[in-house]
């Protein structure tokens, strides 16, 4: 019978069967010498034949005319894994090997971890090295020790700067393991504040006129599982005026109008990471409580204005995913939006204010990225643009305040234990929410806690950091 060749061409081999059964059957290859007398002789003579040049008969149009598991790519059907998309130009095979469309090897493209892609690249929820633009550095800064006042060697819980008196500036409250001060006018005065029986420390503190009277109040939570606001008198001194368990100790605080009827409002994130939006009735009572869906577990959230509303928003990191809230008066908690990104990360800190200075606040969001980077995500127009950022240090924690008084707000992350990196909003360019990145050592041995807002009142956020029971505030000078 007459036995084809075996072609080895590259579009063949999607053929290998067929041309492995041809093959079998034929046997071996037997060649008659011409001038023997009969005689039969194998030999593996090699052959001369010149390579076939021609192109392949075309198998298929499209994808549609191949069968499962292949793809169409030049004309030839190829096989192909369910992660095609992880292929930069054309198609897949082998599941994670990447199909070149020269000849038909197959490469690798992907990547299972971060590790693997290197500085400033992580590796997406694709599987494939991402890489991300390094923001560039700033002149250096330099740090101004201001005056605090002497406290008790007791260890610092928190740090909150609020604005308790309704002066417009903001003072510093310091909790500590069995008391609480607030210090005001640059720490030259020092008020113990009260809190609810028995005595507890405070794990974090907003300030606000809770009750309508043009007189600043303070909201804290404390470790003894309380909500609690304290009504200001205008001359330093607070009293307790509310107060309700919560069960669930809340770690955060943040002022905001939800329900937009001119009352303030607070949200807070628990420990068992449960978001909740507590309304006022503006005479200094919470009145209801509404805990946003989807937020069990949640690792950071940030509240501000993200669109032209006047209500206040909420945007919660909860597992791999930032969601956004809208504030609203009908009660309505559920997700209205989930935020763009490539970088699936649970570990993601959020924070929220006017960066650009165009007015909505921007959702700015740090996370540390394998091989000691910090990816930097920052979102305009309620989550609908998003920037991102490589910058050379991870970090611990981040605030948020204007530290060159230039009128949009900046980043100030801890880095590690001793390092502090300043990273400044952008003014200036449209595509850009940030600018620039600097670092700065304040010769702190190891920094624990941190907060940032204008100590002094000069319009400039001045960075107040702990190391156990000590307190240092330093300006931020060019």
């Amino acid at each position: 019978m007459d036995c084809p060749r075996l072609d080895t061409r590259w579009w063949n081999l999607s053929l290998g069967v067929l041309a492995t059964s041809a093959m079998t059957a034929c046997g071996p290859t037997i060649i008659l010498e011409e001038d023997t007398d009969g005689t039969v002789t194998d030999t593996d003579a090699t052959d001369t034949t010149p390579p076939d040049t021609t192109s392949p008969p075309p198998q298929c149009q499209s994808d549609v005319e191949c069968g499962d598991g292949f793809v169409c790519i030049d004309n030839a059907c190829t096989p192909y894994g369910y992660d095609d998309y992880d292929c930069l130009d054309g198609g897949c095979c082998y599941d994670y090997c990447c199909y070149d469309g020269y000849g038909g090897d197959c490469y690798w493209e992907g990547c299972y971890s971060d590790e693997e892609c290197g500085f400033a690249s992580f590796c997406s929820d694709y599987g494939q090295c991402e890489p991300v633009e390094v923001l560039p550095y700033c002149d250096e800064v330099g740090l101004s020790l201001l005056p605090v006042p002497e406290g008790a060697d007791e260890e610092i819980i928190s740090l909150s700067f609020v604005d308790a008196d309704g002066d417009g500036a903001q003072d510093l409250l310091v909790g500590r393991a069995n008391s609480t001060q607030l210090v005001t006018q640059g720490g030259q005065a020092v008020t113990e504040v009260p809190l609810p029986e028995p005595l507890g420390w405070v794990a974090d503190a907003a300030g606000g006129d809770f009750d309508g009277d043009g007189i600043g109040d303070l909201a804290v939570t404390t470790g003894t599982d309380d909500l609690a606001i304290l009504r200001g008198d205008g001359l330093g001194s607070y009293a307790l005026s509310f107060t309700i368990p919560t069960f669930d100790p809340i770690l955060e605080l943040s002022t905001l109008d939800w329900d937009g009827d001119g009352a303030l409002d607070l949200a807070s994130r628990s420990g068992s990471g449960m978001v909740t939006v507590h309304l006022g009735d503006g005479a200094g009572s919470l009145v209801s409580h509404l805990a946003l869906s989807n937020t069990i577990g949640v690792t950071s959230y940030a509240a501000g204005h993200f669109d032209a509303g006047t209500q206040g928003d909420v945007v919660v990191q909860n597992g791999g995913e930032a969601a956004l809230y809208r504030g609203n008066a009908s009660g309505d908690g559920q997700v209205d939006a989930y935020l763009a990104s490539s970088n699936y990360a649970v570990e993601r800190r959020l924070l929220a204010g006017n960066v650009d200075g165009d007015g909505p606040a921007e959702i700015l969001g740090h996370t540390n990225v394998a091989n000691d980077w910090l990816l930097l995500e920052a979102w305009r127009y309620e989550g609908d643009s998003l920037s991102r950022y490589a910058l050379d240090f991870p970090v611990s924690a981040g605030e948020i305040g204007d530290v060159d008084g230039d009128g949009a707000l900046d980043l100030v992350l801890l880095a590690g234990s001793e390092l502090l990196t300043l990273v400044r909003g952008n003014l200036s360019n449209e595509l850009d929410v940030v600018g620039c990145q600097t670092h700065v050592e304040p010769g702190v041995a190891a920094i624990d806690r941190l907060a940032v807002g204008d100590y002094d009142g000069d319009g400039r956020a001045d960075v107040a950091i702990a190391d156990g029971g000590s307190l240092w505030v330093f300006a931020v000078s060019q």
